[in-house]
């Protein structure tokens, strides 16, 4: 295997790795976390925590590692201008690991100790989840920052500097609707950006400069937002429901698998949605035999939604019942909040796929 080949390899798995990462971390802030300090019952709220600290330890570590080392291996191995953009990207994610171990562990350890409610009271336990809740906030924004840089890399892979490129082009229409000049200043560069936006009439009235600049921006918006929903969808699968499933009070259970649903019913639409609707309109823009690649990606995000209305929505109807226990029983609620998991688990394989062929049609653009 020559060191292109291994560099390739280096490169996808370093913005999967991170972009799993940071799915599955903003899934935890957004969703996990606020609907498992919606359980009254603090001893169930620590079960909870405590197996989705277990499991998340397990399965974003390894992504956290495998980023780490393939974004490391890729600045090793390639000899053009983004190298150092794989070794920032690997920074982001090397910072997660001294951060839990000197900010954080201090407060985990003492909170997996099975007698820590009776020790230092309920009050305690529960501030202190929230304060690990806040920290690994922190962790979620390093890592989508590393995702982003990584992104930035494979996006640069032949054209020096795209992005640089692509602001041109905001800036050339910009400049020429207001007659100034470009000016250096961010905000302004994000303001001209929406503002050059915002005058696309439709997309039959653009010009090629104008096609050009939308598309690539499309093209990197719908695989972010396709990273995203596959890391914490599968995050939800690996590391959350398993810890709602140990709860032993089939209330509690309920009670955080209800604002799960829902906080993620809020969130998950949106990335798949802008994922979507990012890879439509880059194939229509797409001009290249890639173009179908941007269609398929955008397909696999499409398929969840009638997915979720067909096979999901009848019995998450019924498990949002606040009486649904005393209707149907214990153990109908257990075996359907499970079944729920694994429907789930199809619309996280889809998202998986599409995010996978989004960074092949990135990676192989003309």
């Amino acid at each position: 295997m020559d060191k292109e080949m291994i560099g390739l390899i280096c490169k996808v798995t370093a913005t999967t790795s991170a972009g799993l990462f940071a799915g599955s971390g903003l899934g935890s802030n957004f969703t996990t976390m606020p609907a498992m300090l919606k359980i009254e019952d603090t001893s169930a709220l620590r079960v909870g925590w405590k197996h989705h600290f277990l499991l998340g330890k397990k399965y974003m570590g390894r992504c956290a590692q495998l980023s780490f080392l393939a974004g490391c291996s890729t600045c090793y191995l390639d000899t053009t201008e983004t190298k150092y953009y794989w070794l920032a990207g690997a920074f982001c994610m090397f910072f997660i690991f001294p951060f839990t171990a000197i900010v954080m562990m201090p407060d985990i350890q003492k909170l997996l100790k099975d007698d820590v409610i009776a020790t230092r009271g309920v009050d305690w336990v529960r501030s202190s989840i929230n304060t690990w809740d806040k920290r690994h906030f922190k962790r979620s924004m390093a890592s989508t920052i590393g995702f982003g840089i990584f992104l930035y890399a494979l996006y640069n892979r032949q054209y020096h500097p795209s992005l640089d490129h692509l602001m041109g082009l905001i800036e050339a229409r910009c400049s020429t609707e207001n007659g100034d000049g470009p000016s250096f200043s961010i905000c302004s560069n994000i303001y001209r950006s929406l503002h050059c936006l915002a005058h696309l009439h439709s997309l039959h009235s653009v010009n090629n400069m104008e096609k050009e600049m939308v598309g690539e921006i499309c093209k990197v918006s719908a695989t972010a937002f396709c990273g995203l929903f596959a890391g914490s969808a599968l995050g939800s699968n690996y590391t959350t429901m398993p810890a709602l499933m140990k709860i032993e009070d089939t209330s509690a259970l309920r009670v955080g698998w209800k604002h799960h649903f829902l906080l993620g019913a809020k969130m998950m639409p949106c990335l798949a949605l802008g994922s979507m609707l990012s890879g439509g309109v880059a194939c229509y823009l797409d001009n290249t035999d890639a173009k179908y690649y941007w269609l398929a990606g955008a397909g696999c995000m499409a398929f969840i939604l009638p997915y979720t209305k067909a096979v999901m929505l009848s019995d998450i109807h019924k498990l949002l019942k606040d009486d649904v226990i005393e209707e149907r029983g214990a153990d109908w609620v257990r075996e359907n909040i499970n079944t729920w998991d694994k429907r789930h688990f199809v619309r996280s394989m889809a998202s998986t796929v599409g995010f996978g062929i989004f960074l092949y049609a990135l990676y192989n653009r003309k």
